[in-house]
């Protein structure tokens, strides 16, 4: 019997329970409800944690809060395959097997943010599916983040050695609408445009879940909704462009219609960038170039800071250089402003976040990949997005960024779109729609939203 912690939730002490039983399973509960003090206290011995490497400083602090004497080693994904000398001789080739260090056995795996082993042939995947361990914790916040296909990796690990999920394309037919592109390939699943669905007809997904393990009374996977308690309010902000950005906008759009061949149907995805130029365009002539000026969103995101002086800011934005003229922009106010984004190191990220928390900083401006999950930002009162990812529940994660349970302060979150061009266009689109409709868009159809 598991001797409680008194200041534990009773949604920790259920979860704490959960995992000690399963043993192996899937913590899938929303952000910002506690799952890494779960996971430390269920873990037992030796533990090794896995998780994006710009999350050490987070669980480095936690453990020494919550369980200091826990026998503990923290790696990145990064740094889970080993790493052999290339045709120059250079160490940078990764081999989809463990260092031997890391093999194991331990008593104790965790993997946070889990979702970054969805894809089984990437090498660090490979490399910690070898990892041996008594225990297995797999933990995110987003249990599906782009396919349902998807879970078929963890699934893997959860039931190690389980027939049902050996082959890969019988298990996916057993359970999906399948196709064959017309290009060749692998069959692949897709959405009934009939049921808006990706199981087949004679398919639930409450069969998926239970059929798979992870749902039912000694179901794998704990995924509960758990109220954060934290009053927020939500506001969508429009801005027009400039003359200047327009003309550049419609340009742009122009050489993206002439593009694509014509009645032929292809991925808006694979459009060699194009549609990322029309994001930043529709943002700000200065994401393009540092010279160019010309934006209505950067313009509004100074009016907003200027609102909110003596309160802590949080700005997502989705590409570096945009973060880095928010940056900019917070300075030219007399605010102290942090920056993170893919191309500040880790040591540096920490030592912002810090500061932001401690409140030596007014602002804090990530991009969504760098910021959206894992950490606490819970100082923050206003928070802005200046862009969004077309990914809704990287949105959905960075809105828990400033949340935490027990604050008792409002935070007052705000949606900054521009008119009449592929950033509005991508609200609409996200309405109501999961990940995985948003990314089944055609170019066809992403043509359609370029007037927003």
């Amino acid at each position: 019997m598991i001797e409680l912690i008194p200041d534990l939730r009773p949604h920790q002490e259920e979860g704490i329970e959960w995992l000690t039983r399963v043993g192996r399973g899937l913590l899938a509960d929303p952000p910002r409800t506690g799952k890494t003090r779960q996971l430390l206290e269920a873990a037992e011995g030796q533990t090794l944690v896995i998780a994006p490497p710009s999350l050490q400083g987070v669980w480095m602090e936690e453990w020494a809060k919550w369980t200091p004497d826990l026998d503990m080693f923290f790696v990145g994904y990064n740094s889970v395959a080993r790493r052999a000398p290339n045709a120059q001789g250079k160490m940078l080739k990764t081999l989809p097997v463990p260092y031997a260090e890391l093999k194991g056995p331990w008593d104790t795996v965790i993997c946070d943010e889990a979702h970054a082993l969805v894809n089984p042939k990437a090498d660090w995947t490979q490399a910690v599916s070898k990892i041996q361990s008594d225990r297995l914790y797999l933990a995110t916040g987003t249990p599906i983040p782009n396919w349902a296909q998807d879970l078929l990796q963890p699934l893997r690990m959860i039931f190690p050695g389980d027939r049902r999920f050996t082959n890969k394309r019988k298990w996916q037919e057993y359970w999906f609408n399948m196709w064959d592109p017309p290009w060749g390939g692998q069959r692949r699943p897709y959405i009934n445009s009939a049921t808006g669905s990706l199981l087949l007809e004679d398919w639930t997904w409450e069969d998926f879940w239970m059929e798979n393990g992870l749902d039912g009374p000694d179901g794998r996977m704990l995924l509960r909704e758990v109220d954060l308690g934290v009053p927020f309010t939500e506001e969508d902000r429009w801005v027009d462009m400039t003359t200047k950005q327009a003309k550049v906008y419609r340009d742009l759009k122009q050489q993206y219609i002439a593009w694509m061949p014509s009645g032929e149907e292809v991925s808006a995805w694979s459009d060699g960038g194009l549609h990322t130029k029309l994001m930043q365009v529709s943002t700000g002539l200065e994401v393009l170039d540092d010279n160019s000026q010309g934006s209505g969103k950067f313009d509004e995101v100074r009016h907003v800071l200027e609102d909110s002086v003596g309160h802590s800011t949080l700005l997502f934005c989705q590409f570096r250089r945009s973060a880095d003229h928010c940056g900019r922009v917070a300075g030219s106010l007399g605010l102290k402003a942090g920056v993170i984004h893919g191309g500040v190191d880790y040591t540096d990220r920490d030592n912002v976040r810090r500061a932001f928390q401690n409140g030596d900083l007014d602002v804090l401006v990530g991009t969504l990949g760098t910021i959206a999950v894992g950490i606490t930002l819970d100082r923050a009162s206003t928070e802005v997005f200046v862009e969004h990812s077309w990914s809704p529940w990287r949105n959905d994660q960075a809105i828990k960024r400033a949340m935490v349970q027990g604050k008792k302060s409002h935070v007052h979150v705000i949606h900054l779109w521009t008119r009449k061009t592929v950033d509005g266009g991508m609200r609409s689109a996200m309405q109501d729609k999961t990940d995985q409709q948003v990314k089944a868009f055609s170019a066809r159809q992403f043509r359609q939203i370029l007037e927003g």
